[in-house]
């Protein structure tokens, strides 16, 4: 859909196995860390957060590594906003 309307967004798709009304089960993402997860890893900077991590991981903000990372975490987050919005 979004490579349809021309928009640069990428989501990881995975299955769903419903398994009642109210229950089911959801695939498991390999090589994926929730934002979560991520804050409370060893590690990560206690002062400066996400932006500090990015820069410890990936370089300094005009290195080709963190542009990249920084847009695909921008694009993606934005297909998630959107996709999350509208199944309400």
């Amino acid at each position: 859909v979004f490579a349809n309307a021309g928009l640069p967004l990428w989501l990881k798709t995975y299955r769903i196995l419903s398994t009642s009304q109210t229950t089911g089960l959801i695939e498991v993402l390999t090589d994926a860390t929730s934002l979560d997860g991520l804050k409370k890893s060893e590690g990560y900077p206690t002062e400066g957060g996400l932006r500090e991590y990015f820069e410890t991981v990936y370089g300094k903000p005009d290195s080709q590594s963190f542009q990249a990372a920084q847009t695909n975490f921008m694009q993606s987050l934005a297909a998630y906003s959107i996709v999350s919005y509208l199944l309400g």
